[in-house]
């Protein structure tokens, strides 16, 4: 079954938006940032900055996992089937327009 990544941003907006008392049981735990790239390169470094200052933020861990390969559509499918929950945050680069126009399929639908 495909998820759509519009769909697990909209859970996690939805989360963020929620009135004053639910927002502040948001987060509870650490939070995942999926890189579909791998560790070291550009994309990588940026999302580990960010990280940090989301930690710094939030007062939770945000871990930065890497799960790089097929231009991207690796990691984009786990964040796609991940728990809408807003405890997995895709970082993303331009892959994630131009990979519908590259690949006849995707498992999931940007």
């Amino acid at each position: 079954m495909k998820k759509t990544l519009s769909a697990l941003f909209l859970g996690a907006a939805a989360s963020l938006a929620a009135n004053a008392a639910q927002a502040q049981d948001w987060p509870t735990r650490p939070i995942t940032m999926v890189v579909p790239f791998p560790a070291g390169g550009p994309t990588d470094l940026v999302a580990r900055v960010l990280s940090k200052q989301l930690s710094d933020q939030m007062g939770q861990p945000v871990i930065v996992e890497n799960r790089g390969g097929a231009n991207a559509n690796i990691g984009m499918l786990h964040v796609a089937q991940a728990k809408p929950d807003g405890y997995t945050l895709l970082y993303n680069t331009s892959s994630i327009a131009l990979n519908p126009n590259l690949y006849r399929s995707l498992a999931f639908d940007p």
